[in-house]
């Protein structure tokens, strides 16, 4: 008997495989979205959450993401609309969008970049480290990985300080350096703590 290969784990799941877990039901956070008592910091924390979330299974999450940005827009609060811009950059990343996700990331790191967010910043980084690296382009990734290591604020979240040495130790391996299994385990170290 041929052995059977096992699935890419990194690839878009297969929407015709009836195996494939369905999509999370998001009706909850569209209505939290649209409350009209939900304020700038809610709608922060509510992006955060969704990142968060997206890490582990964005599936579902792009409507979400793209009415918080509507939200933030309507309300003139840029900060939490880029942060939003940026959370559906990475799920079109997910996608295989890699245009819409270029393009998205690019306009964050700009905005980022002019008002010294320099969290949103390594943020920005750390997603184009992963579009560069779908493209094949492992140096530019290695140094998007670098800088949003560089550029995390002292103090970010354990889960986001995971997420960057994680890509910046993927870069690191893929680029041959031996260095790369110390940012994948203080990677770990984070990770288990948040």
């Amino acid at each position: 008997p041929d052995p059977v290969a096992a699935p890419d784990p990194v690839a878009a799941p297969d929407r015709g495989d009836s195996r494939q877990a369905a999509e999370p039901d998001t009706t909850a956070l569209q209505h939290l979205i649209q409350d009209a008592a939900l304020d700038e910091a809610g709608l922060a924390v509510t992006v955060q959450l969704l990142a968060r979330q997206a890490l582990d299974d964005g599936r579902g999450l792009l409507p979400v993401a793209e009415l918080a940005v509507a939200r933030a827009v309507e309300q003139g609060w840029t900060s939490v609309e880029m942060h939003a811009r940026l959370l559906c950059a990475e799920l079109d990343r997910t996608r295989g969008e890699i245009v819409a996700a270029t393009r998205g990331t690019r306009a964050v790191i700009a905005w980022a970049t002019e008002q010294g967010d320099h969290s949103l910043l390594a943020q920005g980084h750390r997603v184009m480290a992963w579009i560069l690296r779908s493209i094949g382009d492992r140096h530019q990734a290695l140094d998007n990985a670098v800088l949003s290591v560089i550029r995390l604020p002292a103090g970010s979240p354990f889960w986001i300080r995971a997420t960057h040495l994680m890509t910046l130790g993927i870069e690191l391996s893929i680029n041959g350096s031996p260095d790369c299994d110390a940012h994948l385990a203080e990677a770990y170290e984070l990770a288990v703590r948040a």
